[in-house]
């Protein structure tokens, strides 16, 4: 890598003090969907989760892989913490980064690689459980 790009030991998670919308009220991830809007899925974040756990995520997630893009800091990133999907997005290219747990579509090969970087079969299990519910496959 270029001197001064990003790397994923130079990523920090940003809680967001005023961002509200992904903080759930529980200590299990959920979904949400907005009000008026049911296609509009929130992820919303246990509210367990030490800032320590979350900078540990952030520091394994990646992106989805694009033959056709040069390597760059990446608006989304993807990573697990037991078992869920997150997704994480930045607002500063690629300096901070805040996560949400995922809903939506991702590549099948994707979502197999990060199931592959699951150590243990209670995490593997809970993937396969988080994904029938809230993920599509291409």
């Amino acid at each position: 890598m270029a001197t001064g790009s990003i790397t994923a030991l130079s990523r920090r998670y940003d809680k967001g003090e005023r961002r509200h919308k992904h903080n759930g009220s529980r200590p299990v991830p959920d979904v949400v969907f907005e009000r008026g809007h049911p296609r509009r899925a929130i992820g919303k974040c246990p509210n367990n989760v030490a800032v320590a756990q979350a900078q540990a995520a952030l520091g394994s997630a990646i992106p989805i892989p694009s033959p056709s893009l040069p390597p760059s800091p990446s608006e989304r990133l993807y990573t697990t913490h037991l078992g869920v999907i997150y997704e994480c997005r930045t607002s500063d290219r690629g300096v901070t980064y805040h996560a949400y747990p995922f809903h939506g579509t991702l590549p099948s090969d994707f979502v197999a690689a990060l199931r592959a970087r699951l150590t243990t079969a209670a995490e593997r299990s809970a993937f396969d459980s988080w994904n029938r519910q809230h993920v599509r496959t291409l």
